[in-house]
């Protein structure tokens, strides 16, 4: 599988996602739409914040060492990702974003860049079984 970088502008309508937003009782909610199906999936800024520092992908471990490869993660700039497979095709995508902090111990998240499969075969991802 060929894994290619595009910038977050081309797939998701939101780049910074702020935490003290919901003190004003806003959420910043960014829709992320997939290269391959077009299928929209948003995102908000506590999926950043769980994320945040971790190591654990949501994605197979062949996969995700795949994005890691194409590009790793800039660990000095405590650059973070978010993997994810895409609810109605199944396809493969990983955010990479920054945590910038605005007081102490507390971030709001700038994403970075996308990467994902070049070309996917559509397969959607097996139903979980209840």
């Amino acid at each position: 599988m060929n894994i290619v970088t595009v910038t977050s502008e081309r797939r998701i309508d939101r780049l910074i996602f702020h935490p003290a937003a919901e003190y004003d009782h806003e959420m910043h909610i960014g829709n992320f739409t997939c290269r391959h199906c077009g299928a929209e999936i948003q995102f908000n800024t506590s999926d950043f914040e769980r994320h945040f520092l971790s190591r654990h992908s949501n994605l197979d471990p062949v996969l995700s060492q795949a994005f890691d490869e194409v590009r790793p993660l800039n660990t000095e700039s405590w650059e973070c990702f978010l993997d994810f497979n895409c609810f109605a095709c199944g396809a493969p995508a990983r955010i990479a974003y920054n945590p910038v902090e605005y007081r102490m111990g507390s971030f709001y998240y700038k994403l970075a860049v996308v990467l994902e499969a070049e070309e996917w075969n559509g397969v959607p991802l097996p139903k979980p079984s209840a």
